[in-house]
């Protein structure tokens, strides 16, 4: 029997709705709830920086953070183009296709991610040279700051092809509810950090902890939202990563407008 029509404790009777529309409402309410997270740790975060490290390492920790955020434009927008064709293909009930799908583009997400971890620690090499003098006595802190949180988007670079199937299964509670739970985590994790006198490495090892967990969760739950998932070398198609790359340029036109747009200001 489709594993699409049944799951684990289901009505064998009645099929199970793959268009979402059964928890659409719950999907919005946990993916507010997260927005409320972010924005109380975003609060929370800085001013505790501030407070126990200083301002300058506030800035430190803001300037690494600004410089890494440029390293999400190689994702090209692909997580996207994975939500959109998984949906197709899970709503014809062709598993099959949606495993090309995740392993072609997990595949891609994976070299990408390689780009990333290369212009990590080439800007963790050339910190000094090229921001030495603005960075005073901070250039180590700097340092392990961008090389941790470049590495942490390594992780969500490689792996964000699983939310994008979670996504693509209409499970946005689950996306949206890992984050916000893994947020929590790393906000008491990171507070732990600075009450024990810890520094800017420690924050930034908590955080790429945080971006583990969270993909790693991730990646258990796409299959569990998705009973038939299977991500296989065998089954990459680089015309469909082609495609699904073609199409994330597209979507993620707005992202790096406005990315480039707060930076630049």
């Amino acid at each position: 029997m489709d594993n699409e029509t049944l799951v684990s404790g289901a009505d064998p009777i009645r099929p199970v709705d793959i268009t979402g529309k059964d928890r659409i409402a719950f999907n919005v309410g946990v993916s507010w709830l997260a927005e409320f997270v972010f924005v109380i740790a975003g609060f929370i975060i800085p001013r505790m920086i501030d407070a126990r490290l200083g301002q300058a390492s506030l800035g430190v920790w803001d300037f690494g953070w600004s410089l890494v955020a440029y390293f999400a434009l190689v994702q090209a927008g692909v997580a996207s183009s994975v939500s959109r064709y998984v949906a197709k293909h899970r709503a014809a009930g062709n598993t099959d296709a949606v495993n090309i799908v995740a392993s072609s583009a997990t595949a891609l997400l994976m070299c990408m991610a390689g780009v990333i971890l290369c212009l990590t620690i080439v800007c963790t090499v050339a910190l000094p040279s090229l921001f030495g003098e603005k960075l005073l006595g901070h250039v180590f802190e700097a340092k392990w700051v961008v090389l941790l949180l470049g590495l942490s988007m390594v992780v969500q670079t490689g792996l964000t092809g699983y939310a994008g199937v979670l996504t693509g299964c209409h499970r946005w509670d689950l996306h949206h509810g890992i984050s916000a739970g893994c947020r929590v985590v790393t906000v008491f994790g990171m507070l732990a950090v600075l009450f024990w006198g810890g520094g800017l490495a420690g924050l930034a090892w908590v955080t790429l902890g945080g971006e583990a967990l969270g993909f790693g969760l991730r990646v258990a739950a796409a299959h569990r939202a998705h009973r038939g998932l299977r991500v296989r070398l065998k089954l990459v198609r680089w015309s469909t990563a082609r495609n699904m790359l073609n199409f994330g340029l597209k979507s993620s036109l707005p992202t790096v407008s406005g990315l480039l747009s707060v930076q630049c200001i």
